[in-house]
């Protein structure tokens, strides 16, 4: 999670010692040089992506329970939240991803009169406080938590919503 001042010293042992360092964003990689003294030239930048085709729910056929499974979720999340626009994130709940900068996003643009839902999938020690938060700024209604998902059920988040949140500092 935070960095504590051995952890970090830790980091920079390690990092400036690697052949090449992965970050996430340009923003990432500029704190890397800067802070920990990585050489840019073995830095990439390497996004997170998620490609939704290769989840495999369109490429594979699903057989029997698990056909009658999805069809049975699909056909829910389109009645519940058809018609909305779905935003989603896939995380832990801890305070290094700020959910609660998403839950205040969906705040403004509920405020702006757009019909919006924030799926959170994932569980942690922040998801009652994070609940409370969401009913504090009078979206609860706006905020659904699906605790932790996998397989199918998370692949089908991926596939029925408008777009993918990450608020994390680090991953």
């Amino acid at each position: 999670e935070k960095l504590t001042p051995f952890r970090k010293r830790l980091a920079k042992f390690v990092l400036r010692r690697a052949p090449v360092v992965r970050a996430l964003s340009e923003r990432l990689k500029e704190r890397l040089i800067t802070e920990f003294g990585v050489d840019e030239k073995k830095i990439s930048v390497v996004t997170i992506y998620v490609d939704v085709n290769k989840l495999g729910l369109d490429v594979r056929t699903l057989q029997g329970e698990e056909s009658r499974s999805y069809e049975k979720l699909s056909r829910e999340f389109e009645s519940t939240y058809g018609g909305k626009f779905n935003i989603l994130t896939v995380s832990r709940l801890v305070p290094i991803k700020h959910i609660d900068y998403q839950i205040r996003a969906v705040q403004t643009l509920v405020g702006e009169g757009h019909d919006v839902v924030l799926h959170i999938v994932g569980d942690g020690p922040e998801e009652t406080r994070l609940r409370a938060y969401a009913k504090e700024l009078g979206v609860g209604a706006h905020v659904q938590f699906h605790g932790y998902r996998s397989g199918m059920e998370l692949g089908l988040f991926y596939v029925m919503c408008d777009c993918f949140v990450l608020t994390s500092d680090y991953e």
